[in-house]
């Protein structure tokens, strides 16, 4: 928390920089492979982190026969986990 609050002026003074250069252009955070890490990095910990609580959200409030209805073999659903 301490290092949010410590480098985060100065990567916001530092963003606010590479648009003036570009010309307001925000691609050129997305065009060089490093820039590219440190957004993609972020973006899959926080998919990582949230997996297990949608998996568990997903056991407990969803029907196991509604889950196995959409199950498809061959184009045909699942006999055996229709409920007539």
């Amino acid at each position: 928390m301490m290092l949010g609050f410590v480098l985060g002026p100065m990567v916001e003074e530092n963003q606010r920089r590479t648009l003036q250069v570009s010309r307001g252009d925000p691609s050129v955070f997305v065009t060089r492979p490093i820039s590219l890490r440190f957004i993609v990095a972020p973006v899959l910990i926080l998919i990582v982190m949230a997996a297990p609580a949608v998996r568990k959200w997903i056991e407990e409030y969803l029907d196991p026969i509604q889950i196995a209805a959409v199950i498809i073999d061959q184009g045909e659903l699942l006999e055996e986990y229709v409920v007539a």
